[in-house]
Formats: structure tokens, C-alpha cells, sequence
């Protein structure tokens, strides 16, 4: 807010302790690693984003532990891998819970991801973008796939704009 204060935009970005896990992973080795935004309008309040690069933030749990009130579905996982809702127990065995979590992480880390818990019935750990390369690389090598109701619509957008004199490739 200093920085909107003075007409420009504020960033803040910082690592936390590991409490979050890559994703199918159950072990938390991650941290939040919060980060917020913040920038004039021509309103009379400035634009402000504020996340966690988990689903939830920590402090979220710990509000619904300090009025004992569960946590929605999803929000943390246990070292069994399956979803946990007791705000409280969460709070005091987050070593063994973790958030859920997306982030992207690099060198000898990625091997002892690879090597951690993981969720039972899951392949493999990924972490966020890891997916997407591999998915990538799979649609240049192989094309991207025009299901029948795609062609349809393309088809008779086609004929709507008179252009029946070029052939689609499907």
C-alpha cells in the first residue's frame, strides 16, 4: 500500500515453512509462499490481490480451529492422503497434514519430491506446470484432437460464412 500511496504498483512476494505438499503428494515440503499485489484505479480504492499458492491459507485454518468450526472438503489433506475437515487436529499435526497445493519447484528438490509419500492410487508427485510441459509436448508432437462436436460447430460456422470451398481436414 506504500507503493499505491505513491502512485505505483506494490509487490510482495516470501517463502514460508513447509506445510504444503506437490501435487498427489502427502508429505508437506512446500511452503504458501504468499503473494500480494497491489495497484492505483481511477476508483477510489486501489486493486489488491492477496493469495497463498495453496488451495487455503494457513490462517484460514487456524480462524476455523479458534472458533472450532470445521474446514471444507479439500482444503487439506492427511498423511493418508485423504481429505481432512478437523480444523484443530490439522492445526496441531500440520506436520502431518498438508495443504493442498500447485507450485513449481526445481533441482534436487524435484528428486526428493519424487521420492516422498505420495496419494495412494496416483502414478506419480507432479508439481505445477509439470503437467502442462508433458501436455504440450504431447499436442505438438501429435496434434491437438477436434472432437466430433468441435467439428460440428466448425462445420456450421463454415456454411455461415459461405466458405464451403475449403476443406476443413476432418
Amino acid at each position: 500500500m506504500l507503493a499505491v500511496k505513491e502512485g505505483l504498483v506494490g509487490l510482495s512476494v516470501t517463502n514460508a515453512h513447509p506445510s504444503t505438499a506437490p501435487t498427489f503428494g502427502v508429505k508437506p515440503m512446500l511452503g504458501t509462499n504468499p503473494i500480494a499485489v497491489a495497484a492505483p484505479t481511477d476508483e477510489p480504492f486501489p486493486y489488491m490481490f492477496d493469495a497463498a499458492t495453496s488451495i487455503a491459507p494457513r490462517g484460514k485454518i487456524e480462524i476455523a480451529a479458534r472458533a472450532n468450526k470445521p474446514i471444507p472438503e479439500g482444503w487439506v489433506i492427511g498423511a493418508d492422503g485423504k481429505s481432512a475437515t478437523d480444523s484443530s487436529k490439522m492445526i496441531e499435526e500440520m506436520n502431518e497434514g498438508t495443504l493442498a497445493d500447485f507450485k513449481q519447484i526445481t533441482g534436487n528438490m524435484m528428486r526428493e519430491l519424487r521420492s516422498s509419500p505420495k496419494i495412494p492410487g496416483q502414478p506419480r508427485i507432479y508439481t505445477a506446470g509439470e503437467k502442462e510441459y508433458y501436455n504440450t509436448l504431447r499436442v505438438q508432437a501429435e496434434g491437438v484432437e477436434i472432437t466430433p462436436g468441435v467439428q460440428k460447430a466448425l462445420n456450421t460456422l463454415r456454411q455461415e460464412l459461405n466458405l464451403t470451398g475449403h476443406a476443413l481436414g476432418f
